[in-house]
């Protein structure tokens, strides 16, 4: 397969945190094109709120929080089913239970309401070394998939084929590494196309 030279990243811009994941995934992308031999692709980001955007990008992220907020402005924009063919299609959203596409079971408040939300040292295998994560209302996940990393004995973040849910915010941490290391994915998964 042909090395990739440009993708559209997307990132859904409905509610929630998507500034700040534009803001990390642009940060990890002039890192990772800067580092090594220059070959990574170029990246360009676009905050998704029409199908048509969405159509554009070659991979998605789907920022975490009130997911029925989101499931709501999403069927009342249109953009709900195109959101549901863009798992299907097999590309790389972030994945959120309301869509589809991970078959895993998550027990909504795990560590507690907003107001106990907060900031530990993850475990997560595919990082060099543990690095900070905030846990607002994250939902431990369970069930079928590859374990990512966990917090505690808690599952925390799964892969399933190209999808990856995470029931934590790396977004509301200065840390780009979980954003640079899923634009590697993403890199890898669009070569094999």
């Amino acid at each position: 397969m042909a090395p990739a030279t440009s993708l559209i990243v997307g990132v859904l811009a409905l509610q929630g945190g998507f500034q700040e994941h534009v803001h990390l995934l642009r940060k990890a992308s002039a890192q990772l094109s800067t580092a090594g031999s220059g070959t990574f692709p170029a990246v360009e980001v676009i905050e998704v709120r029409t199908a048509d955007q969405l159509s554009r990008c070659d991979a998605l992220v789907i920022p975490g929080g009130e997911s029925t907020t989101i499931s709501l402005i999403a069927t009342q924009t249109g953009l709900m089913a195109p959101l549901k063919d863009f798992v299907k299609v097999a590309r790389k959203p972030g994945g959120q239970e309301l869509i589809g596409g991970l078959a895993v079971r998550v027990r909504r408040n795990h560590f507690g309401r907003q107001i106990e939300s907060f900031i530990s040292d993850l475990d997560l295998p595919f990082l060099a070394a543990d690095g900070p994560a905030a846990a607002p209302q994250a939902p431990p996940n369970g069930g079928p998939g590859e374990d990512h990393g966990g917090h505690a004995g808690d599952i925390i973040a799964v892969r399933q084929g190209n999808i990856l849910g995470m029931s934590f915010h790396p977004e509301l941490t200065p840390d780009e590494r979980i954003h640079a290391w899923w634009l590697k994915q993403v890199v890898e998964a669009a070569e094999k196309r």
